[in-house]
């Protein structure tokens, strides 16, 4: 190697070594500042600085500081919270998007792009057209029609998809149903039926031992129709499963009178687990690291 060849080499080490210091720097003030402060804004945009990992879904510090900006142009949010508490709920809702995307390719649930345009579609027509959504989305929040739908549409439609899994879901409701069906076990094995509301059941009720009065055929919940006109008095029925609930129903009294279906009833309810509580659970299971200041 020739004097120049030397002399090159080491002016290319230096700014390397120049440019690396910086970059340390520049990065140890990402991290030490909060999200979204002004001295990091200009960096974050152009180097894809990871703000937090769920498993191994990455969530960037830009995505979390684009999102910040869109909520503080609500007004309600940008005054009923300070800057860390926004920043908290912004994680937040990152990182519950993010399992909830995880739990819905774990359970094969799709077809979330296709849901989420027909959710959108639907709340056009309201405003009479796209066209006018459109108009009524920027004056509103100076939003586009694409941030809406990915900001909004697409989070609801995927956590309501999961939702209605979790609620069908044998293997997500499988201790739900092993109490409701241990306990109507217990019916069949002579157990009192006021005894048990009181002990088991999740009902406001339970301390009316389940009573809701006279209910016509309008106040009975769907599920209770066919039990109410075909039981006898004090029979009880078997599980019935409902949305959010499984029920165990005795028939206290037919009014034979009435013109329609008119019945009181009593009711032993055991709730099913819901979709914060699937969350909660895999959450704890899961690898969250937060790696950002609030």
């Amino acid at each position: 190697m020739n004097g120049e060849d030397s002399t090159w080499t080491g002016q290319r080490a230096g700014w390397i070594s120049k440019i690396l210091a910086v970059m340390v720097m520049v990065s140890f003030f990402v991290y030490a500042l909060p999200v979204g402060h002004a001295l990091t804004r200009p960096v974050i945009f152009f180097v894809p600085y990871p703000a937090a990992r769920v498993n191994r879904a990455v969530i960037l510090h830009r995505d979390m500081v684009r999102r910040r900006a869109i909520l503080e142009r609500l007004d309600s949010l940008s005054t009923e919270m300070d800057r860390a508490e926004l920043n908290r709920t912004v994680m937040d809702a990152f990182v519950r998007r993010a399992l909830i995307r995880q739990l819905l390719r774990k359970n094969y649930v799709r077809g979330m792009r296709e849901k989420s345009r027909v959710y959108l579609e639907g709340e056009m027509r309201t405003f009479g057209g796209e066209e006018s959504f459109r108009a009524w989305l920027e004056e509103a929040y100076g939003w586009s029609l694409t941030q809406y739908e990915r900001h909004v549409v697409r989070p609801f439609v995927e956590a309501k998809e999961l939702e209605s899994f979790v609620q069908s879901s044998r293997s997500y409701q499988e201790d739900e149903r092993a109490r409701i069906d241990g306990i109507r076990a217990q019916m069949d094995a002579g157990e009192g039926f006021d005894a048990l509301v009181l002990a088991f059941s999740e009902d406001a009720t339970s301390v009316f031992n389940g009573d809701y009065g006279w209910l016509s055929r309008d106040d009975l919940p769907s599920a209770w129709v066919g039990p109410a006109e075909h039981m006898d008095i004090g029979q009880i029925s078997p599980v019935l499963e409902e949305d959010g609930r499984f029920t165990i129903l005795r028939l206290d009294a037919r009014d034979e009178t009435a013109d329609d279906l008119r019945v009181n009833v009593s009711a032993l309810i055991i709730n099913k687990k819901t979709l914060d509580e699937v969350l909660d659970d895999f959450r704890k299971a899961s690898s969250v690291q937060v790696y950002v200041r609030f």
